[in-house]
């Protein structure tokens, strides 16, 4: 079995084979776990988190933000990489772009995780943390 949605510039780095298929980009993973297809859903991370957080085209400011306050736009659902597209703008500015969401913005570390599960169980966890260097409001790495 192999792994699923390596770049073939990477192959070398995914040895050896597993015995299942292991999905190693969304899209792939999207595609093997229709159950948890619903990880994808930024939106709805968001509202469950308990954030404050709505489609592009409902205004901040008509859920208590003011306009100067500062909220992360990005993509709803973005299989070809989560962070694409995302930016802070002010809450006033914050435009009716279909398939997005702006969401109250975090403040403090921005950490990454990805992990590897099966069965419900987790096998592997890796940790990224992003520099305190930022370049629209995003870490350059």
């Amino acid at each position: 079995m192999p792994f699923v949605g390596v770049l073939p510039e990477r192959r070398h780095l995914f040895r050896p084979q597993p015995r299942r298929e292991v999905a190693v980009s969304d899209a792939a993973a999207w595609r093997l776990n229709p159950a948890h297809r619903h990880v994808y859903d930024k939106l709805r991370l968001a509202l469950d988190a308990g954030l404050t957080a709505a489609p592009c085209g409902v205004a901040p400011t008509d859920l208590g933000l003011d306009a100067a306050d500062t909220v992360f736009v990005k993509p709803i659902t973005n299989l070809a990489g989560m962070g694409l597209d995302a930016r802070a703008l002010p809450a006033g500015e914050v435009p009716a772009e279909p398939g997005s969401f702006w969401c109250q913005r975090l403040e403090g570390a921005h950490t990454t995780t990805d992990c590897l599960v099966e069965n419900g169980e987790v096998r592997w966890f890796a940790h990224t943390r992003g520099s305190d260097e930022k370049d629209a409001a995003r870490p350059i790495y």
